[in-house]
């Protein structure tokens, strides 16, 4: 049984996938398998991961017709039978030392759970982001009230640590919903100081990109997930959560006066936890612009909002 498992959901990744798993093959720590789950490609990727396969013993390749992200996940969970699992999206790739790493620190404490820096590609720059704690309550907060992401790719995860380990099919943002349910469950935590995972931000095909007020709903859903798993796990200054809440739910508001995308009960909603939360609100800018909102001024409102989202 190989120590480490990576799980690869691919879905129409033919121009990133060949580097992706190239990154896998030159790891330095050799102890690892891989589960490829094509989940339903249309383009080349399925035999992009089929020859990796076909070349190299420990890679498995699932075909899937598509079911979504999770559930393919959820499928690499299932067909591992390493000790610790770790994500890696087919348009990403990771340093070569990023298992030896992680091999490290579980000979010296076995941690549940182990975070490494990420470096943030996009078209304009590369952004280096490192983490330097190792103690469990503070890395949860950091964690819990956005101040580090909730991406699962940069963690590695001691399976048997965690009660429910899966993802729930046909959630968006996915890794808020997974982290926020075993972060409690953790017991040891540990933080890579390197940045070994490198996250593209340029794949336009992403559904990080898809700017509808309705994606930015369900956005919002996993924020609230959140700000509960916050209270749970006992931290009771969460102003910095609510202040990130509310900002999203008024930028939603504002994007829906222009694609209308939203449903009554979605926009009644909204607004009603705005007005319960109006006197939280410090800045000038940010409480106008709610006040006009919550008076539905619409014409006002649309104005700012298609100057607002203009570049959309």
């Amino acid at each position: 049984m190989a120590e480490f498992t990576i799980i690869i959901p691919v879905y129409n990744a033919e121009v990133y996938v060949a580097k992706c798993l190239n990154s896998v093959v030159q790891q330095s720590f050799k102890d690892f398998n891989v589960v490829i789950v094509d989940d339903g490609s249309k383009d080349n990727s399925g035999k992009i991961i089929d020859a990796y396969a076909s070349k190299y013993n420990n890679f498995m390749v699932i075909h899937q017709d598509n079911q979504g992200v999770s559930v393919a996940r959820n499928v690499g969970i299932k067909n591992s039978d390493s000790e610790y699992i770790c994500f890696l999206d087919a348009d990403d790739y990771i340093e070569n030392n990023f298992l030896e790493l992680f091999h490290n620190e579980i000979i010296k404490s076995r941690p549940d759970l182990i975070i490494s820096g990420v470096t943030v590609i996009s078209d304009r720059k590369t952004n280096r982001i490192l983490f330097h704690e190792n103690e469990i309550n503070i890395i949860r907060k950091k964690l819990l009230l956005d101040e580090w992401p909730l991406w699962v790719c940069n963690k590695c995860f001691r399976r048997d640590a965690f009660k429910e380990f899966a993802f729930i099919p046909g959630k968006i943002f996915e890794d808020m919903y997974f982290i926020g349910g075993v972060l409690k469950e953790a017991k040891v935590i540990k933080c890579i100081k390197e940045a070994t995972y490198f996250y593209n931000c340029c794949n336009l095909n992403s559904i990080t990109h898809n700017k509808t007020a309705s994606h930015e709903y369900k956005f919002i859903e996993a924020k609230l997930f959140i700000r509960q798993k916050a209270l749970d796990n006992g931290m009771s200054d969460i102003s910095s959560l609510d202040s990130t809440i509310i900002n999203l739910m008024r930028n939603c508001l504002l994007l829906d006066l222009v694609d209308g995308s939203l449903d009554d009960d979605k926009r009644v909603f909204l607004k009603e936890y705005l007005k319960s939360k109006n006197r939280f609100i410090v800045d000038f800018k940010d409480r106008f612009w709610v006040n006009r909102l919550l008076r539905d001024n619409h014409f006002l409102c649309r104005l700012y909002a298609k100057y607002r989202f203009r570049k959309l």
